[in-house]
């Protein structure tokens, strides 16, 4: 788990809320764990053309980090985005990602909602 930190607020880990964990079905990993942003949610993550961008880019780096680092222990990381109050609709969509193709930099970051990620390393597809 990663803690909240006002100091360094853009990334945090914590047990799945209570009243959240119908979203646990979705996925094929036993270990399941809510991300949040500098916004406390994963709105924080989207990296683009915002106000807000070194905030959310220093998120989505965080974030990006995170799963690269999960990946030295796992073969891939799942990942679910999606509204409040959504956790136990079906993802609209299931996509593969590499991780390696990730360059918040360089192309900014997003999120989709109602999508569930698969993120690999480009050498394992």
């Amino acid at each position: 788990m990663i803690d909240w930190n006002a100091a360094s607020p853009y990334f945090y880990t914590t047990e799945v809320p209570e009243d959240e964990k119908a979203v646990e079905k979705h996925f094929s990993k036993s270990h399941i764990r809510y991300m949040g942003s500098w916004q406390a949610c994963s709105c924080g993550f989207n990296a683009g053309t915002t106000d807000d961008f070194f905030e959310s880019a220093n998120s989505a780096r965080a974030l990006v980090d995170y799963i690269r680092t999960a990946l030295k222990c796992e073969t891939s990381v799942e990942f679910y985005t999606c509204w409040a109050g959504n956790q136990s609709s079906r993802p609209e969509l299931k996509v593969g990602e590499s991780i390696d193709n990730i360059n918040v930099e360089r192309d900014g970051f997003s999120l989709e909602e109602n999508v569930f990620v698969t993120f690999i390393h480009s050498a394992d597809r």
